[in-house]
């Protein structure tokens, strides 16, 4: 279950968001509300207007180049029809803002349901999975598409998980 926790004011991000984001300067029924999740050290706030969603996520004490791969990476993955977050550039053509010691980017929030862990949903995770492995297997460092570093993809940052004494799998 996603819990989310209101607070009366976000003016602190509101100013932030309308003054960076073309696409929300102009909004007036703007809605903030802070996504928790547990062990999280960064903060994702879903960002309701009258018309659209987004989340904003503030990350805390990052590499700026691991950001940006992150998010050339995303890029090339929706150029390969794999759903996935987008970005948003803000009015500046920047791909996220630096404020305050954390830096914030803006996606576009994708409709749908949280895994629940039952078997069909492992299975469709599973072909989503192998359909990112193939597309990964094609990105290559040679290719026309801007150079990516995988670091953040290294195994040694991937928690490993053994599936093999789960009855529900």
């Amino acid at each position: 279950n996603v819990k989310y926790k209101e607070k009366k004011k976000f003016l602190k991000i509101q100013k932030l968001i309308k003054n960076n984001y073309k696409i929300l300067q102009f909004e007036e029924d703007l809605k903030i509300v802070e996504i928790l999740s547990s062990g999280n050290i960064n903060k994702n706030y879903l960002i309701t207007t009258n018309k659209k969603k987004f989340v904003l996520k503030r990350i805390k004490k990052e590499n700026p180049n691991e950001i940006i791969n992150q998010l050339r990476f995303s890029d090339f993955l929706i150029k390969k029809n794999f759903k996935t977050i987008s970005f948003i550039k803000t009015i500046h053509d920047e791909d996220f803002i630096f404020s305050k010691s954390n830096y914030w980017i803006l996606f576009k929030y994708i409709e749908g349901k949280y895994f629940s862990g039952n078997f069909n949903e492992f299975k469709e995770a599973t072909k989503g999975f192998c359909n990112f492995i193939k597309i990964l297997s094609e990105c290559s460092k040679k290719s026309q598409t801007k150079d990516i570093d995988f670091k953040f993809l290294q195994s040694k940052t991937l928690k490993k998980n053994n599936l093999r004494n789960k009855k529900k799998f």
